[in-house]
């Protein structure tokens, strides 16, 4: 089952991930479920891929696939199951799509409500809002001692050499005239 660029425990959904998906016929399988990212949690997402995978066959068969096609489709999922470090590396949820000429998964920071949906196309649209908005932007961290400069998306950030900028305080001050700074004015009143 193959999946798109990851980040840590977390699959990045680009827009074209979701066109792929949006416009691509079936029988075709969505399916959406919440999970954990460590600890005795994990071991629910099984079980709950499992009763959705139930959920998906019913659903299907439902709609007239025969059963061929129903197990060609979602034999990539099934796999899934007992894939024990599969589950150990989790985001909060996972979107899984499955047809007889794709198969995709998704390990997203949503916690989705569990649901099997079945159709001529995939549900993209719980997946739409990571991949909205996914322009560039910059993040500029400032202290004293350090200036940092990060190149960020809605999903990932990789920080760039700010090559022309100061590093520190002292060195942004450097060419600053100490004299300027120390002198002071007073302002007189007047004498009674």
């Amino acid at each position: 089952m193959a999946s798109s660029k990851s980040l840590g425990h977390i699959d990045v959904v680009t827009s074209e991930d979701l066109q792929v998906l949006a416009t691509h016929d079936g029988p075709c399988v969505s399916l959406f479920l919440p999970t954990a990212r460590h600890g005795p949690d994990t071991l629910e997402g099984p079980v709950r891929l499992r009763n959705l995978l139930r959920q998906a066959e019913t659903d299907l068969e439902g709609t007239g696939v025969g059963r061929a096609t129903v197990d060609e489709i979602l034999e990539p999922i099934r796999a899934l199951v007992d894939d024990a470090p599969f589950w150990q590396h989790q985001s909060d949820g996972l979107a899984l799509y499955a047809s007889t000429a794709l198969s995709r998964h998704f390990r997203v920071p949503l916690a989705f409500a569990e649901s099997a949906v079945a159709g001529s196309r995939f549900r993209v649209l719980p997946l739409w809002r990571l991949a909205a908005g996914d322009d560039t932007f910059f993040v500029v961290s400032l202290s004293q001692n350090e200036v940092r400069v990060f190149e960020a998306t809605r999903q990932t950030i990789d920080e760039v050499a700010p090559d022309p900028i100061p590093a520190s305080l002292a060195d942004a001050l450097a060419h600053e005239d100490p004299e300027r700074q120390l002198q002071s004015h007073s302002v007189g009143g007047s004498d009674v």
